[in-house]
């Protein structure tokens, strides 16, 4: 997986890089805090402060936040249990910067002796690695000491001064970073950063091995081996190691995994990588037409949470139709009535949203462990039961547990609004309901005609002065729905509730719906006329027809449809 992946970032980065553009930089977010650019030759300062989440275009100089963003990305550590300084109060990585939290200043742990230790070990960092364990640190330093010239250390001791002599005085405010930097060629940013990052780039050095001359070993970048994780080792291979890399690959790893930091920095988790680009979206942001890979990360940690590969179409026209007939005359504001008839997809999922998850599908997308819905935990969990069908079908294109989750989890969660008490709601769900369905199968209204020839064909046969009979299962749960409305819409007590229909909607036989009809014909026969037409043709229908089976999807839509047996007769 991650090898495909960097071939293929190494390729647009290497094309962008051609271009003169940098795909890191150019969204590079600076952690907040107090940022300093001292000149070395007169000691003059700029100073910008950076807040939670500011980039460049917010910043209060775009210009110095571009110079202070090329040379904090060449001065962090690669992990903060490898610092510079043993006691982590300096948090650079290189001559030219002076990282520290700025309470560090103010309580002590950041004093003379620390300054000192720390330009010590940037001067020659051979003594920082003068352990018996860190043979494999000094050899790669050795071979970057012969490949770069050495900075004179008259030119350290200019800088040190100046901390030593400045940091102490400086007025800061918060618990945020002061990051200082003295103003250097990039390149020479560049070279001294190289002389901490690949002694450290690897996991543990100790894993490391000469194959063919190369030096391999285990990357850092979403992997670790301590003692502490015995499980990961293959301790069934001669080399137990998961893998190895050389010293170019893990590199380019870290270029892959330096890109997806600045992305999770601007809060774009989804990311869509070929060889051609790179898409970065946030979690609301639906994917265009795409074929790659999908890389999604949770958090700020340098961590992969999910990886397929994908082959997302272009999103085609959504057709939502108000199969029951909703009367929309008196209603001011519904979301739904903007998408009958035909809506894009974006809109499609925009009110799906508001209508089953109250605004809240993004949040259950993004953690279904913590999303919760106060004061209704059977809805949180038919809610949390879709998260997974419907993150694939957003962020992947796929369909394939969609088409097998979708009817029945929307089938009760309209079944759970109606029995809260919120028809209209449960109405307007249905109809989206059943125009989502047919897309997802690809079979344009072809709920909308099966609904609607239903419809019409039971209407005709509620009129009819002749002995018309039901045909099928469909046809016999629309009209036990029907019917059951019907029955109950003859409460004439105050408290009216579609709690009612609840045991023979969920009935799991057709003997207990037959049960439920009788004791609801008995308990409001007196409120129905003997010679009603269309009720006893109904009823006789109902009763007439042999099934063992029934089938809950038309069950609802006839009870939640308009009812046959109050239209007036078309004239």
């Amino acid at each position: 997986m991650l090898k495909g992946l960097i071939d293929d970032f190494i390729l647009c980065y290497e094309r962008e890089k051609n271009a003169g553009r940098d795909i890191i930089m150019n969204d590079y977010i600076l952690a907040p805090g107090t940022y300093i650019l001292v000149d070395e030759k007169d000691g003059s300062t700029r100073r910008l402060e950076v807040k939670k989440n500011q980039n460049r275009d917010s910043a209060d100089d775009s210009e110095l936040y571009d110079i202070f963003a090329k040379y904090d990305y060449r001065s962090v550590l690669v992990d903060m249990n490898k610092p510079i300084d043993s006691k982590k109060v300096i948090q650079s990585n290189n001559c030219f910067s002076f990282f520290v939290k700025k309470e560090s200043v103010t309580n002590g742990k950041l004093n003379e002796p620390r300054i000192d230790e720390y330009y010590e070990f940037i001067k020659d960092l051979s003594k920082k690695y003068s352990g018996s364990s860190d043979k494999e640190k000094r050899k790669i330093l050795k071979e970057l000491t012969e490949k770069y010239d050495e900075i004179s250390l008259e030119r350290i001791e200019i800088m040190k001064k100046w901390i030593k002599e400045n940091i102490f005085k400086l007025e800061l405010e918060g618990k945020d970073y002061l990051k200082v930097f003295f103003n250097a060629e990039i390149d020479e940013y560049q070279r001294e950063s190289e002389k901490y990052v690949l002694p450290n780039i690897y996991n543990n050095n100790k894993y490391n091995i000469q194959i063919n001359d190369e030096n391999r070993g285990l990357p850092n970048n979403n992997m670790g081996m301590n003692d502490k994780k015995p499980y990961l080792e293959n301790k069934t291979r001669k080399n137990r190691v998961p893998y190895l890399i050389s010293t170019k690959e893990v590199m380019d790893q870290k270029l892959l995994f330096d890109y997806l930091m600045t992305q999770v920095s601007n809060k774009k988790n989804y990311i869509y990588l070929n060889s051609e680009k790179i898409d970065s979206n946030s979690y609301d942001e639906l994917p265009k037409k795409f074929r790659g890979s999908f890389i999604k990360k949770k958090g700020k940690e340098l961590e992969i949470h999910d990886f397929d590969s994908v082959n997302i179409g272009e999103k085609e026209k959504v057709r939502i139709n108000n199969i029951l007939d909703i009367d929309y005359s008196k209603i001011k504001e519904s979301p739904m009535k903007s998408i009958y008839g035909g809506s894009n997809f974006k809109d499609l999922i925009g009110v799906f949203n508001q209508l089953y998850f109250f605004k809240g599908m993004w949040s259950c997308l993004i953690n279904v462990d913590e999303y919760e819905v106060k004061g209704d935990k059977k809805l949180e969990d038919l809610l949390k039961r879709l998260s997974i069908p419907l993150y694939d079908w957003l962020y992947k294109d796929s369909k394939v547990r969609l088409k097998k989750s979708f009817g029945k989890i929307t089938l009760d969660i309209v079944k759970h609004t109606l029995d809260k008490g919120n028809d209209f709601r449960a109405k307007e769900m249905f109809n989206m309901r059943l125009g989502t369905i047919d897309h997802i199968r690809g079979s344009e209204n072809n709920m909308k005609d099966r609904f609607t020839e239903i419809k019409e064909g039971l209407k005709v046969k509620c009129e009819s002065k002749e002995d018309l009979v039901i045909e099928n299962i469909e046809e016999f749960s629309y009209a036990v729905g029907q019917l059951s409305y019907y029955l109950l819409s003859q409460n004439k007590g105050n408290k009216k509730n579609h709690s009612l229909f609840s045991p023979i909607v969920n009935a799991k036989r057709v003997k207990k719906v037959r049960f439920e009809l009788e004791n609801l014909f008995r308990k409001y026969n007196h409120e129905i006329g003997m010679n009603s037409l269309k009720f006893n043709n109904l009823y006789r229908m109902v009763l007439g027809f042999d099934t063992d089976k029934v089938d809950t999807e038309f069950l609802l839509g006839g009870y939640l449809a308009n009812n046959l047996m109050y239209e007036k007769k078309e004239a």
